[in-house]
Formats: C-alpha cells, sequence, structure tokens
C-alpha cells in the first residue's frame, strides 16, 4: 500500500464543505518538509510556497500549500494514536516486501530524546521509544514517554504494537527485564540484551563464570575470539568475546524465557 493510501485511512475532524486541502496531503507536506532537514512547521509552509512547482505532482493543492496555521491546527486536533497506526501498517507493508531471506532481521529497540524538545520552560524533552530494523533502514514502530525511566514499560507496549515474527530484537541494559524477554518469546521472536547491573544476580554469576581459565571455560563449550579495531583518535582496542550456549551453570536460568 502506498502512503498517501495509508494516510487516507485517517479520518479528517473538519466540516467538509470548509476543507481546502485533503489531510493526507498536508500530512505528506510535512513529512516532505520533515525529509529535507526542515525542522518546524513554519519553515515548512515557508519552503513550500518556494517548492510549490517541484512537489505539485506528489501532493494536489488546488488554492496552493497550506499556510503554518492550517497545518498546526491540523496536528492539534488529529488523532495522533492513529496516525501512529497508520504507520506501523504502513512500515510493515514495506517490511514484507522488501524483508531478507531468511527471515532473521536484527531490530534494535532504544530510547532517543528528540534535540531542543525540552527547550519550552517547565516542559521535559519528550522521549522516543522505536524500533529500527538495520538491514532495511525501516523504522517498524516507536513509542512516546515521558523519560529514560518509563522505557520499561513503554518496550512492552511497542513490542505489542509490532510484528516481530522470527525477528531478532537487541535491546540495552535498560530493557534487560524478564517480562520483557516473555513479551518477545510470546511475539515468536528472539532477543540479545545487555547484561549489567540492574540485573544484580545474573550479572555477577555471568561475571564469576567468564573469570574462569580458558581450560574450565572449554569443558562449557565456551568458544572465544578476538578482534583489533581502530575506534577513535588513533586508539587501537582489542576486543574479546566469548560464546556459551551451555548455560547449565547459570542457576537462575530458568526465570529467563528461551534460556
Amino acid at each position: 500500500m502506498l502512503l498517501r493510501e495509508s494516510l487516507e485511512e485517517i479520518d479528517d475532524f473538519r466540516v467538509k464543505r470548509c476543507r481546502k486541502f485533503e489531510l493526507a496531503d498536508i500530512f505528506l507536506l510535512v513529512l516532505f518538509g520533515l525529509l529535507s532537514g526542515i525542522k518546524d512547521i513554519e519553515h515548512i509552509a515557508e519552503w513550500a510556497e518556494e517548492a510549490e512547482e517541484s512537489i505539485k505532482g506528489l501532493v494536489k493543492f488546488e488554492f496552493g500549500p497550506p499556510s503554518a496555521d492550517t497545518i498546526l491546527r491540523v496536528f492539534r486536533n488529529v488523532n495522533a494514536d492513529k496516525i501512529e497506526k497508520v504507520f506501523i501498517k504502513w512500515a510493515h507493508g514495506i517490511y514484507e516486501k522488501v524483508k531478507i531471506e531468511p527471515d532473521r532481521t536484527i531490530v534494535a529497540i532504544d530510547g532517543k530524546t528528540m534535540c531542543g524538545s525540552n527547550k519550552v520552560t517547565g516542559a521535559k524533552g519528550i522521549h522516543i521509544v522505536s524500533a529500527w530494523a538495520d538491514e532495511l533502514s525501516l523504522i517498524l514502530g516507536q513509542v512516546k514517554t515521558d523519560e529514560k525511566s518509563n522505557e520499561i514499560t513503554a518496550i512492552p507496549e511497542l513490542l505489542e504494537l509490532i510484528d516481530i515474527r522470527g525477528m531478532i530484537i537487541t535491546i540495552d541494559a535498560m530493557g534487560c527485564q524478564k517480562k520483557i524477554c516473555e513479551k518477545i518469546k510470546e511475539k515468536k521472536a528472539d532477543y540479545v540484551l545487555s547484561l549489567k547491573g540492574n540485573q544484580s544476580t545474573t550479572h555477577e554469576a555471568v561475571k564469576d563464570f567468564f573469570s574462569m581459565d580458558e581450560k574450565e571455560l572449554a569443558k562449557y563449550g565456551v568458544i572465544k575470539s578476538e578482534k583489533e579495531c581502530n575506534p577513535d583518535h588513533g586508539r587501537i582496542e582489542n576486543r574479546q568475546y566469548y560464546l556459551c550456549t551451555n548455560l547449565s551453570w547459570l542457576e537462575n536460568k530458568d526465570e529467563w524465557p528461551g534460556t
């Protein structure tokens, strides 16, 4: 389904006889502006006036592009949840067409605070938790939270919105939670999580295990590899990687779904 067709599914709250612009065209205009690097509605409206000839094949403005006030009025009144659902539906349509076989797409779930969103006096920054399909360069879905500490509750909500069957989900230590793992397995996906001190018992057990000498590790089938890299400023790092699929030594492994 084309993006325009998806956007046309959003209910138009405006009185029909007063409409000069199609809702889908307004959304597309803002999207084109953002993709062009414009960060606010006023400048998008100014850009639309200048670029009217070049975008007229993509959007239909019989009376010329809408003003900034018109665009802002639309975004103040439109159902944001509906836009999100339409976007996710469209993104998955794209994914189904271009997904890589075998279907083991890596999806990184991460939260970021939007740059400049906390400039309004007394307002917190807008924190977005997104699911990024790296091989496809595509966001499959996102959820807004008040702050980073709310990621733990936002991640299951995001997972509920998207189809992750057969995918590998990666999340940082904030999302290393048993309930999140349960949700991922429930959605028939696998996970790779960062393990830090917020899961102190498991963290200490893993640290103790990998502190054993290599002969002891070999008894559990541990595979070791090394890589030298130059990440920045002329530094040379020697990174060591260990892979262990035998978790018989981990006392609480049954508490983690899929282990």
